[in-house]
């Protein structure tokens, strides 16, 4: 059956999004439909129109920070590919942001995600990837920050938009072929079985004489592979630290958190530096004393035995231990 036509916005409604692509005086046409919450439910009321549909991925990572991917709809985004494609260093752990973060920074709810969003992200600290073929289509239809309208733009009209709001996009070659958000999973098609074969009689293998040094040659290579250090400070500095001070027999670390041992050289070094430090307390007469844990959230403990008066200032050297 054929679809109904759609109803076409007039005016701007209030919606900032379409007051700024008039402010920047971009051609635009807004389309009203039902809610969509994905792009597969977009698709089934504008799916008709010419142009591209879009999918978008709100991701964030403790080291590296967030980021809006905006791809075709049909188009597939490799999480594990990205951090690649992204030329990000060191460990990542891309992640969907929550709903609540999302609103912070791009100022829209779930399912009315766009491009156009970055206006919102008034800090700058977003960063926006888009796919290429996006760019350079005539015309790319997305959420105007509401999933009850469609907006038509050209593909060279958002890149400009996006631009105006401090927000140079990250151009990525997105692979074709990907589900669409919200697109069911395809199963993938069953193996066909192999036919077993026969077993055939296990033939009695002859010993060979050993060769100097051999047999225990691989856990050796293992064992010099296990010494090595696996990180560089430039790509994940808290990796090869931890790397460094394990594998030079500093610290060895248990299985509570927070918690490690002091082998013999590092706890010289940590005692060498407890006594000089310990002169010093003594020649400035300070009073010393012990608080075990974290010293500056345990220190405001003090004010219950002791209540110094601007003539007896209180000096105390907490030490941990």
């Amino acid at each position: 059956a054929a679809k109904a036509p759609l109803e076409t916005v007039s005016g701007d409604e209030g919606n900032a999004a379409l007051q700024a692509l008039a402010a920047l005086g971009m051609a635009q046409t807004t389309y009203a439909h039902p809610v969509a919450m994905t792009v597969v439910e977009q698709a089934e009321h504008v799916g008709h129109l010419s142009g591209m549909l879009t999918k978008n991925l709100f991701l964030k990572d403790k080291k590296h920070g967030m980021f809006l991917v905006v791809a075709e709809h049909t188009k597939k985004v490799d999480m594990k590919k990205l951090p690649k494609q992204l030329e990000l260093k060191g460990k990542t752990n891309l992640r969907l942001g929550d709903a609540d973060l999302l609103f912070s920074k791009l100022g829209v709810r779930q399912g009315s995600v766009s491009a156009l969003a970055v206006m919102n992200n008034a800090d700058n600290d977003v960063t926006l990837v888009l796919d290429a073929d996006l760019a350079s289509a005539a015309t790319v239809n997305l959420h105007p920050l509401r999933n009850d309208r469609t907006t038509s733009v050209a593909g060279a009209d958002l890149v400009r938009f996006v631009n105006h709001y401090n927000h140079e996009p990250v151009m990525l070659e997105f692979e074709a072929g990907g589900a669409p958000n919200g697109a069911p999973a395809t199963a993938p098609a069953p193996k066909p079985k192999k036919e077993k074969q026969p077993k055939q009689p296990k033939q009695k293998k002859e010993k060979q004489p050993k060769q100097n040094g051999g047999g225990k040659k691989g856990k050796k290579d293992d064992g010099l592979h296990q010494m090595a250090i696996q990180y560089t400070k430039e790509d994940d500095f808290a990796e090869w630290y931890k790397d460094v001070i394990r594998k030079s027999e500093m610290i060895e670390y248990s299985d509570i958190s927070g918690c490690y041992v002091l082998r013999p050289w590092s706890f010289k070094i940590w005692d060498v530096i407890h006594r000089w430090f310990d002169d010093q307390i003594e020649v400035r007469l300070y009073a010393r004393t012990c608080i075990p844990g974290a010293a500056m959230r345990l220190a405001p403990m003090t004010r219950t035995f002791y209540n110094p008066t601007p003539n007896e200032p209180c000096r105390i050297n907490t030490s941990k231990f």
